[in-house]
């Protein structure tokens, strides 16, 4: 995600994890489609975390007997 926030497009990021030597979690080098379903899934996520709200429209009080 610091190489796309860096302003690199998923070509150029899966270019300069294959130069590293890094490779996916099944071992393959990466390709530009990889990166950019990762990036999607990462923004679908962060949406999903950030779009959140709790609303609590009542409270009744609980009064026990003891």
């Amino acid at each position: 995600m610091q190489l796309h926030h860096q302003g690199l497009n998923s070509v150029e990021i899966s270019n300069e994890m294959n130069r590293l030597g890094i490779k996916t979690p099944r071992g393959k080098i990466y390709n530009y489609k990889i990166i950019w379903a990762t990036i999607k899934k990462w923004q679908l996520r962060e949406d999903r975390l950030n779009d959140s709200e709790i609303v609590i429209n009542s409270i009744e009080p609980c009064f026990y007997n003891i």
